[in-house]
């Protein structure tokens, strides 16, 4: 496991706020 535990928690996080933006965006929408 050389990968950095922390690189992959913030590509976690971008994922998951990408994701999150979707969302909230289709609730305004409908």
């Amino acid at each position: 496991m050389s990968e950095n535990p922390d690189i992959r928690w913030k590509q976690r996080f971008q994922n998951f706020d990408r994701s999150y933006v979707l969302l909230r965006s289709a609730l305004e929408n409908g």
